[in-house]
């Protein structure tokens, strides 16, 4: 389960872009299980950048924005042609159940601009989860 999410230098949660969603806006920031997970991600990456805990409230006020609004699991950088990803909504129920696993409900695929990813429900993708963020407990 994410315990740190992605900040920016100046203080916003960073994410990919994401191209709207069933036609509403689509929102993720990147998270992290670990201080390991982050420092895969921020291997060759911009030094400003630094995790900071998710906490509920955060998850919370992301939950009240309009559309969708996930949260990626462990990326190994910022540039990957996929992510997988939670909704906010299920990795603060994983906050409150520890007990639960968590698995990635979404997947973020780089679209044909290149300039923002594409999200789909997992299961319209046709693959499996990725192994590795399968089940984040």
């Amino acid at each position: 389960m994410p315990r740190y999410f992605l900040l920016t230098e100046e203080e916003a949660p960073d994410g990919p872009r994401c191209h709207d969603y069933v036609g509403g806006p689509c929102a993720a920031i990147f998270g992290f299980t670990d201080q390991a997970a982050f420092d895969v991600f921020r291997t060759g990456v911009d030094a400003t950048r630094r995790p900071y805990p998710l906490l509920g409230v955060r998850l919370a006020r992301a939950m009240e924005l309009p559309g969708l609004q996930l949260v990626v699991l462990n990326a190994r950088g910022p540039h990957e042609t996929t992510f997988d990803a939670a909704t906010a909504e299920a990795v603060f129920a994983a906050q409150k159940a520890p007990a639960s696993p968590l698995t990635a409900s979404h997947r973020l695929s780089l679209g044909a601009d290149s300039t923002a990813y594409d999200v789909q429900p997992m299961d319209a993708c046709g693959e499996d989860r990725n192994a590795n963020d399968a089940a984040l407990v």
